[in-house]
């Protein structure tokens, strides 16, 4: 049974989901709904093997053997059916916003992609497993004709993704109407995938790509920093920016600033600045460590900030208000 067949929606009033124009998750759905408009204009999705299809789907012939590597993303924007694209979009809509405020938009759209990449890898290994021992092939009716198409992978990495950040929020399924913690909830999505593949369900290729996306997902969400150069095609942002030049750096030759000068003969003395000078360099300091906390909020998520970082945050929120409130008197 794959994800699509399954019903779930979110208790609305303690974490809603929604959409956004100015979200990644956002344009993920329209995305996918675009591309499925797409398919049912050129003879609806794999029914009769619609160009679009046909260049997109995952399978081991075309990507294992045709080394057509680029399906590995564009599977996961494609869909089979209303229902497969109904409930692969209400997940995303339900759980999408949750992950997205936590990660960031680009390391969100990195890590959507990348466990959907994940569940690519999980489809391909059943179906390797398939090819190398035909009674495993037969068993878990999977060959290697076999075409995977769906966001399932990816939603399960999201769900996933939602246990670690929110474990204890609770999820009611539609049918039945039985509530459950989030990692609960996961878990159990899991587990279900595990079964269907042990069992030989006749959607094994799929419960591996679910599972391949789960796996991906509860590593991930616990090591963000991998994504950072997911989208790093023209650049290495692993290697250090240039520091700004300081009011150190700025000093007149021969001259100290918080250190050692020139005068009365070459001998050295210390010139202190003026306390106008420190509050200008203070401020500064702090500005620019606030630049830097915002932009790793914004790019990694609030949850990654150290204690240290939260309170300078907090600090300058102070200053901001007592310099507001000095203006204002």
């Amino acid at each position: 049974m794959a994800i699509y067949d399954r019903d779930y929606v979110f208790q609305q009033q303690q974490r809603p989901g929604g959409l956004s124009f100015l979200t990644a998750n956002t344009w993920i759905i329209l995305i996918n709904v675009a591309v499925f408009a797409l398919q049912i204009v050129l003879n609806y999705g794999l029914r009769v093997g619609d160009p679009i299809s046909k260049f997109g789907w995952l399978s081991y012939d075309t990507s294992f053997k045709g080394l057509e590597f680029w399906r590995f993303i564009t599977f996961q924007f494609l869909h089979s059916g209303m229902l497969h694209i109904f409930f692969n979009m209400l997940g995303l809509y339900v759980f999408g916003p949750i992950v997205e405020q936590q990660l960031g938009r680009q390391r969100y759209v990195a890590y959507y992609l990348a466990t959907g990449i994940f569940g690519g890898v999980g489809f391909m290994l059943i179906v390797l497993l398939g090819a190398l021992v035909p009674s495993v092939g037969a068993f878990l009716s999977v060959n290697q004709s076999v075409p995977l198409v769906g966001a399932s992978a990816g939603v399960f990495g999201v769900i996933m993704a939602c246990a670690y950040i929110a474990p204890n929020e609770v999820v009611t399924l539609m049918f039945p109407p039985i509530p459950l913690k989030m990692r609960t909830f996961a878990y159990a999505y899991v587990a279900i995938a595990a079964i269907s593949i042990i069992m030989g369900a006749k959607n094994s290729g799929g419960e591996a790509a679910h599972l391949g996306g789960a796996i991906a997902g509860y590593f991930f969400i616990r090591n963000i920093h991998l994504l950072r150069d997911f989208f790093d095609v023209f650049g290495d942002s692993r290697k250090p920016k240039a520091a700004s030049r300081s009011l150190l750096d700025k000093r007149e030759p021969g001259k100290g600033f918080w250190g050692f000068g020139k005068k009365d003969g070459g001998k050295p003395s210390v010139l202190r600045p003026s306390a106008a000078e420190r509050e200008v360099e203070e401020a500064r300091k702090l500005g620019e460590e606030v630049d830097r906390i915002l932009a790793k909020a914004k790019a990694n998520g609030l949850h990654t900030l150290s204690e240290r970082e939260k309170r300078t945050l907090q600090q300058a929120t102070e200053r901001l208000n007592k310099q507001a409130s000095d203006r204002i008197s």
